[in-house]
């Protein structure tokens, strides 16, 4: 009886090990990609460069590179409250900034104006703020969502589709606004 049930049980860790083999033989990669790379807009006012980001490590998009150089003789200045991450042609929320922190969310609420100064450029990695999850701390447990004013947030998977911003910016008592988008595509690479 013993031999036989160590028969049963070679049998069912071969029947087990063959699925496994050919699952593990179709192993598929998910890359992203970027039509175009980065987009540019100029106007008379300012150059805008927007351009996805991979994470670090990985095949995905997580944030974006945003660059805005005041080409005038007056403070030009980006409004959060107005600025939207674009998902497919729509707003779809806005947006938050490597190494943001819970204060500086409720900071940006009530002064949503970054200055950008006469010949001066605005460089930061920006991220949608509804792709957004918790990092864990250097203590290794979970920030909660009452969490502490120093703790960040962790950039999620942009999107397959049609991604960008809509920029809105104040000149003086002009306002200007610019979209700016591109693809993002997937394509499944076997290993």
């Amino acid at each position: 009886m013993n031999m036989y049930g160590d028969q049963i049980r070679k049998r069912a860790f071969i029947l087990i090990l063959i699925p496994l083999f050919f699952i593990s033989g179709c192993a598929q990669v998910r890359v992203y990609s970027s039509s175009p790379s980065l987009q540019r807009v100029s106007n008379e006012y300012f150059d805008a460069e927007f351009e996805p980001q991979l994470a670090e490590g990985r095949h995905y998009f997580n944030t974006f590179r945003l660059v805005i150089t005041n080409k005038t003789d007056k403070n030009i200045d980006l409004d959060w409250s107005q600025t939207y991450y674009l998902l497919n042609g729509r707003r779809n929320g806005q947006f938050g900034w490597d190494d943001m922190t819970f204060d500086a969310l409720e900071g940006i609420k009530s002064q949503p104006l970054v200055t950008i100064k006469p010949g001066n450029t605005l460089s930061t990695i920006v991220f949608h703020l509804k792709l957004i999850a918790y990092h864990e701390d250097i203590r290794g447990s979970s920030v909660k969502p009452n969490a502490r004013s120093e703790d960040r947030f962790y950039p999620g998977i942009i999107p397959e589709g049609e991604s960008g911003i809509y920029l809105y910016l104040k000149h003086g008592g002009k306002v200007l606004r610019e979209r700016i988008t591109f693809n993002i595509n997937l394509e499944i690479l076997k290993k």
